[in-house]
């Protein structure tokens, strides 16, 4: 996923909580700032230096696996800054390879980040009617989908009950989804397969179309049909 990078301000890798203070802001003036349109563009920077580069930081540390904040930054010959998640699997490798991923107490440091982190994404789409209206700028969902992975990674890794709370999810995604996949033109028994997933695997699949206009059983031959005869070659 690719999102624009805001660079208004950084992170200054000093600390996750204390950041939105040392930038003379609380949370709750930050969140604010999302109503006025002329200070969006610094809510936003804010929002995503706090919740996605400050998390990841925060994973890093409690992980003791070093993360180059950097390279989720791609910068192209024009001067657009783009945040990359490309290498994000590399890191998820690296903290898997250890013995011990996470201990029980790295475990709780890292579930309470999490849930600090989920409750400033509530404050700022509890405005909407339904907080998945809020999909663009697409930052916002970027850094939802950043910690539903650590979330999964933390829940696998550590073989412990770890829970984040979002209430801010409510209703449900789900008929959202379903609506956006069947207007594609995916098969029911598609869709369940999907939802039984995480949400971001659910809202990148509604972005995309099925096999035209084939059955699910017919798409799968043809997926597979084409998979053996690339191999073949």
């Amino acid at each position: 996923m690719e999102v624009p990078h805001r660079n208004i301000v950084s992170y200054d890798r000093q600390g996750f909580a204390e950041f939105p203070q040392r930038l003379g802001h609380n949370a709750t003036e930050i969140v604010s700032m999302l109503d006025d349109k002329d200070k969006i563009p610094m809510a936003e920077s804010i929002l995503q230096e706090w919740f996605y580069f400050g998390t990841l930081h925060l994973l890093s540390e409690v992980s003791q696996v070093p993360i180059d904040l950097d390279r989720f930054i791609k910068i192209e010959e024009n001067g657009k800054r783009t945040v990359v998640s490309c290498c994000w699997p590399e890191y998820f490798a690296a903290i898997s390879a250890k013995e011990t991923p996470f201990t029980q107490e790295q475990h709780e440091e890292l579930e309470q980040g999490l849930n600090y982190i989920a409750g400033g994404l509530g404050a700022a789409v509890k405005r909407f009617d339904s907080w998945y209206n809020y999909l663009t700028p697409s930052i916002m969902f970027s850094i939802f989908i950043l910690v539903e992975t650590i979330y999964d990674t933390l829940r696998l890794l550590s073989g412990r009950e770890t829970h984040v709370k979002v209430p801010f999810m409510s209703p449900s995604p789900g008929l959202y989804f379903e609506k956006k996949m069947q207007n594609n033109g995916w098969c029911l028994a598609s869709i369940q397969g999907v939802l039984h997933g995480n949400t971001s695997v659910a809202y990148f699949t509604s972005l995309l179309r099925a096999y035209g206009d084939k059955q699910h059983l017919d798409a799968q031959r043809i997926s597979v049909s084409k998979y053996k005869n690339k191999s073949a070659r």
